[in-house]
């Protein structure tokens, strides 16, 4: 709660779930300035960060209202789960945030592999960002309220760079994402982009 950068601080084996971040308890109201619902960072060889990591899970997911909802970079944190988590939503269904400051929903970075399944994001300049590879995506609503049935929209839907660049950093990115699979398609619709 609160004007804090961070809510949530992770290590190796953990699982978030069942969280209110950023807003009321219950999720009725907007609460602070969290700069990062979930942020996971995870090196390649310098030891930081956290393995095997689960976020949210079936009937187990957080709700976060921040300026990045969850955020995991790192190639340590590969193959992390990101499930059944509702973002930038209050519990009414209504955008838990209307301002320029909500950048991205769901940022992955350089963290190949992660399985995003049943998310809701809206109200975000960027719904989801994959700067990563071999990512799998099923069954999220993107740019919907939780039922798919009203528009709740973020700027862009999903983003998906060439490359990933920023300090030190400069790296192909974008192959081999599975954007819905038979069965366990994404609903991706209200945004103003793709």
């Amino acid at each position: 709660e609160g004007d804090d950068d961070y809510a949530a601080a992770l290590a190796d084996g953990a699982f978030v779930k069942a969280n209110i971040i950023g807003m009321s308890l219950g999720g009725t109201a907007l609460l602070g300035d969290v700069r990062d619902g979930v942020r996971l960072e995870a090196g390649d060889d310098d030891g930081r960060g956290a393995m095997g990591v689960v976020i949210g899970g079936s009937g187990e997911g957080n709700r976060i209202s921040a300026r990045t909802g969850i955020f995991v970079a790192g190639a340590r944190a590969s193959e992390t789960a990101v499930s059944s988590n509702v973002i930038g939503l209050l519990a009414n269904g209504l955008l838990a945030r209307a301002d320029e400051e909500a950048r991205g929903g769901i940022v992955t970075l350089l963290a190949d592999r992660m399985t995003l399944d049943g998310n809701v994001v809206a109200g975000y300049e960027v719904g989801i960002v994959l700067a990563s590879n071999e990512n799998v995506l099923t069954n999220n609503r993107v740019g919907t309220n939780e039922g798919g049935s009203v528009a709740r929209p973020n700027a862009t839907g999903i983003l998906i760079p060439r490359e990933a660049t920023g300090p030190g950093v400069s790296a192909p990115v974008g192959s081999l994402n599975v954007i819905g699979e038979e069965g366990a398609g994404n609903v991706i619709s209200g945004n103003e982009g793709s």
